[in-house]
């Protein structure tokens, strides 16, 4: 059985947690095996005065829920090993004879009708489009566990931040564009979290960067071997921390991907496929320019 990996306030193999905001008691679980997604849902979290217990899976997280008291918990969608549907059922299944009902909200890259219904039926209270919006996870916190004091939000700090040089896209997001099409960096999260990109901004991209690598070459391999099923799961990992990292162009390559491998449709793959090293590379350059 793999060993079940904690991160808390203190602790983490991915990146620098300790600068957070200040602690207001309010501990909240978090469920997320993409690091990058991981360290942006930690960051929010301190930011609106919050304490954060973090896991990599939804089965260290119930073991862990079961160790703790939680205002809430917020977990991923896809995860190994233990998904959110069937941490929220676990969960929910301790709480059959308490009086207390712990608000969960699941992160998914698919917030369609059919998946929104289906965590519904699990026990989910809400269904957050990832990446939340700082904005909106403070809204949906103050619905589900009520506001933090005031004086325990973080305020940003931007006096070392830089904000990018950006071309203003439709919906007024701070984006690095590559010919009009969907942004090759889109930074609007971390302006709102930051006020710029920041030095630790740039310590999470530069993680990402190094992860994303890795799934890319994983993602030629499956490919090659004929691994649709190794093809989609990758992808899917790949799109997440891509989104949550703000390579939005090359997100919504890997979703697409992720789809073709999901009905086996090797035509569309051998279309899709070529294009991830190219549209990772040009991340990769607009990161490095920031």
């Amino acid at each position: 059985m793999p060993e079940i990996v904690v991160q808390s306030l203190t602790t983490s193999s991915d990146l620098d947690f300790t600068k957070s905001g200040p602690a207001s008691g309010r501990r909240v679980l978090v469920a997320e095996d993409d690091p990058t997604s991981r360290w942006l849902v930690y960051r929010q979290l301190t930011q609106l005065g919050y304490e954060a217990d973090l896991t990599e899976n939804g089965r260290a997280a119930f073991e862990t829920f079961q160790k703790g008291e939680y205002e809430a918990v917020i977990t991923d969608f896809h995860m190994p090993e233990m998904d959110g549907l069937a941490l929220t059922r676990a969960i929910r299944g301790l709480e059959t004879d308490s009086a207390k009902r712990t608000p969960i909200m699941i992160l998914s890259a698919d917030a369609q009708t059919s998946t929104v219904e289906e965590c519904r039926q699990a026990g989910v209270d809400d269904v957050l489009t990832k990446p939340t919006q700082i904005s909106i996870l403070r809204e949906r916190m103050n619905h589900w566990v009520g506001p933090v004091d005031e004086a325990e939000i973080e305020k940003p700090a931007s006096g070392d931040a830089v904000k990018p040089e950006i071309s203003a896209g439709a919906n007024g997001e701070a984006a690095v564009r590559e010919n009009g099409e969907a942004p090759v960096l889109n930074m609007e999260i971390f302006v709102e979290m930051f006020g710029g990109v920041n030095d630790e901004v740039k310590e999470a991209l530069a993680g990402y960067v190094e992860g994303g690598e890795e799934l890319a070459k994983a993602i030629s391999k499956h490919a090659s071997k004929g691994d649709a099923a190794a093809l989609s799961k990758t992808s899917h990992r790949l799109a997440g921390e891509s989104m949550s990292a703000g390579a939005v162009a090359l997100g919504d390559l890997c979703r697409e991907l992720e789809a073709a491998a999901e009905e086996a449709d090797w035509q569309k793959i051998g279309v899709l496929e070529p294009q991830i090293d190219g549209a990772f590379e040009q991340v990769k350059e607009a990161i490095a320019n920031l």
